[in-house]
């Protein structure tokens, strides 16, 4: 239930459906409780939760894993290794890893961990075959599992999606798009316009919490900008990079700080015992030792792509005391 806003979902629901915080708290709970869910300042419990979206014609199973806690756990761990395999672009050893997933654990076989896998399939399909029509059905079917009435004229009926699904209609764009600008159809680009600007705007509604959203908000920024320069609406597109790098950069600023202090308690623990003693207490900075401290070249890495990225935005910050960098005191 974590990764969604359930304020930000419970207030645009009872809005649509005109109930009042009254109708929509009686015999449930206080007319309070209901206005610090929707302001984030309370997280429901489940039984609360069912009652809730079930008074407003939502089916509250569809925001439940059926998962147990040690299976949750193991998905989780699948998720990042497949995920690290595709990041990597090492597709033929996603595929294999799919394989094995699916022959050795069961509850592959059904529900969220089904369509995440379908949704991943089509993403190979796409990149390793060039097998743009099956990746497009196959990801077409996996929204299909949870929602069957599903067809790109009744998208916007349905009141919100859930991750796995808006990356199957991203899925769905990334196979339109590549088609047709490997094997020009005289179709153009208004598909994959048309289903990554939904993608956005769902995203956009703030039904999902940021954690959850930055890697496939910024992947249907790439696919909507890309289709619209292929389709010649450049201005269109400019528009939508400078929000989606805004949009990065704005959580990439918060990663940035928190490496930061990461590091500058990394650098106290390698620091001679002197020099540590001073920094404690307060008697000089940190970033006067910099000659004394020593960066993993990951951590110099992602700095300078920071660095740039966040200049790039205008958004620019000072990470001198963490690097000991005094050309970036300007920033």
């Amino acid at each position: 239930m974590s990764i969604y806003n359930i304020g930000a979902m419970l207030r645009e629901l009872r809005d649509k459906k005109k109930f009042s915080q009254k109708q929509l708290a009686e015999g449930i709970c206080s007319v309070t409780y209901i206005s610090k869910i929707e302001n984030g300042k309370k997280m429901p419990s489940r039984a609360i939760t069912t009652k809730l979206f079930a008074r407003l014609g939502i089916n509250p199973d569809l925001f439940f894993t059926s998962l147990s806690s040690a299976d949750n756990e193991l998905y989780s761990e699948h998720c990042f290794e497949l995920e690290r395999l595709i990041g990597a672009s090492a597709f033929s050893e996603a595929e294999h890893y799919i394989h094995f997933l699916e022959k050795n654990h069961s509850f592959y076989a059904s529900g969220e961990p089904h369509q995440y896998l379908m949704g991943k399939r089509s993403h190979i399909l796409a990149n390793l075959y060039k097998e743009f029509d099956r990746a497009y059905k196959l990801a077409y079917r996996s929204v299909r599992l949870t929602k069957p009435d599903f067809t790109l004229e009744t998208r916007d009926s349905y009141e919100y999606y859930s991750i796995n699904e808006l990356w199957s209609i991203l899925y769905m764009t990334a196979a339109s798009y590549w088609k047709e600008n490997d094997h020009p159809s005289g179709i153009g680009y208004d598909l994959p316009v048309a289903l990554s600007s939904f993608v956005l705007s769902h995203l956009d509604k703030g039904y999902l919490h940021p954690s959850t959203i930055g890697v496939i908000y910024a992947s249907a920024v790439f696919y909507l900008s890309k289709s619209l320069v292929s389709a010649g609406r450049f201005d269109e597109a400019q528009t939508i990079l400078d929000k989606g790098i805004c949009y990065v950069t704005r959580h990439y600023n918060q990663i940035l700080e928190l490496l930061g202090k990461l590091s500058l308690n990394r650098s106290l623990c390698f620091l001679p015992e002197k020099e540590r003693d001073a920094v404690l207490a307060g008697k000089i900075k940190i970033s006067d030792l910099s000659d004394l401290i020593e960066h993993t070249p990951d951590e110099i890495l992602l700095f300078k792509a920071g660095r740039a990225l966040l200049l790039l935005s205008q958004n620019p910050v000072t990470i001198q005391r963490y690097l000991g960098d005094a050309d970036n005191d300007s920033n």
